[in-house]
Formats: structure tokens, sequence, C-alpha cells
């Protein structure tokens, strides 16, 4: 009798186990299953591509792609940076000029592939947008200086805002005329408009609007001195107050 009473008791055991061991089972599953689904969702979804014969590797984070050439990735310093822009874009630019509703491809290249995307362009450049496009030279990304992170944000910010004027030409129009621009020619008597935030803001209207957001995105950079149209414009290009989107990076 207390034989049969053991192999009860081991036989029951033995079910106690499997019954564990297989929940456990299960809940690795989903486990895995929900991590491969947060994967193919956000940062680490790779791709292979070739442009100009060459080849690029990607993810995808977002609203955004992020190509670069094949072993040369950008440094997870950079990358951090990168993501916390796109999150900006995506969560606290208003709907309509946001990352959801303007999708971008990013390329970074290092030097060669740098001179082969512009060997047609006669001035020496750090980055450059065309279309739905931002490309992104080594010297952007790479910099040393000891503000080249807030530098890389700067970049960012501002090549999405030509993607923007692309894609919303009443909105950089509008901009134009409401802050002095005399279609590309400067105002020659008033003092609102020269209130800028850098001196390349006055090169052209385009490069007015890029530089104006771009610069305000550094919680660092003191907005006092600019336009109160300028002013008027960043506040509503982004959906939430100032303390809620600049950044600084170190």
């Amino acid at each position: 009798m207390e034989k049969v009473r053991n192999k009860n008791f081991v036989d029951l055991t033995k079910n106690v186990c499997n019954f564990i061991c297989s929940r456990i089972l299960d809940l690795i599953s989903v486990v895995l299953i929900c991590f491969l689904i947060l994967v193919l969702m956000g940062r680490a979804t790779e791709v292979v591509a070739r442009v100009g014969g060459i080849e690029l590797d990607s993810l995808k984070y977002r609203g955004a792609t992020l190509y670069w050439e094949a072993g040369n990735p950008m440094h997870n310093e950079k990358l951090e940076v990168f993501y916390t822009v796109i999150d900006s874009l995506t969560d606290n630019a208003r709907k309509e000029y946001s990352l959801d509703e303007n999708s971008i491809k990013f390329y970074y290249f290092t030097d060669k592939a740098w001179e082969y995307f512009t060997s047609d362009i006669d001035v020496e450049i750090l980055a450059y947008q065309a279309g739905g496009e931002v490309f992104l030279g080594p010297e952007s990304v790479n910099s040393d200086q000891i503000d080249s992170n807030n530098e890389l944000a700067v970049t960012l910010i501002h090549e999405y805002v030509h993607a923007v004027q692309s894609s919303h030409q009443d909105y950089i129009s509008y901009y134009a005329r409401d802050v002095g621009w005399q279609g590309n020619e400067k105002p020659e008597e008033d003092e609102n408009f020269y209130k800028v935030l850098s001196d390349y803001s006055l090169e052209n209207p385009l490069e007015d609007m890029a530089e104006t957001y771009g610069y305000s995105y550094l919680c660092g950079n003191n907005l006092e001195d600019l336009s109160e149209v300028r002013l008027q414009y960043i506040n509503e290009f982004w959906s939430v107050p100032r303390e809620e989107y600049c950044r600084d990076f170190h």
C-alpha cells in the first residue's frame, strides 16, 4: 500500500512539473513573439539596398529609415541622438508636419561615398536634402567638436524642415511673406527681420526657416532676440511647449 502511495505521489509530482514546464515554455514563446514584433516595428529591422554601386544596410525607426554603408554604421552615441530627434519629430511636431505625415529616408555616408554623392555640387557641404531624402556627410556625424551631438541634432531638424518645405510649399511661402522676405531679397529697413539665430538664416527664406527651427530645438539657445513672427512660427510647428520638445545633448 505504501508503494502505491509513493508511486501516486511521484506521478502527481511529474504531472505538476510537466504542467509548470509547459506553461513556462508557453510564456517564453509569447515573450519571443512580442520581442520579434517590437523588433519589426522598432529600431532593429535591418534591410539591404544598393545605391550607386554602394551596398547599404538600414534600419527603420518610426517614420524614418536610416541607411549607411555596409560595415560602417553610425556610432551608438550618434544613433541615440538620431532616435531622440526622430521621437521629437514624431511625438511633438504638429501632425501635418510630423514624421507620421512626412516619412523620410536618411543616408549616412563616409568620405568615399560622400564624394560620390556630392560630386555634382560645387560648394562643400555637410548635409543636404532632396525631396523626401536627407543625406548626411561624415563631418556632420563624426565631428570631434565638443558640441557635435548638438550640431547633429540641429542638422537633422534643419534638413527635415527642408523636406517639409518641399511637400508644403504654401507653408514656406506664408513664412517668407510674414517674416518680411521680398522674394529672395532682404528688406533694407526692418529691424525685426534681422533678429535671427544665425547669419545663415539670412541666406534665403528656405534657410531662414530651417536654421530658425533647427537652432530653437536646443534648449540652451536663447530665443529672446528672435523676431516675434519667427517665434510664432516655431510655436506653431510644434504641438507642445518648448520646454517639452527642446533637447540638449552632451
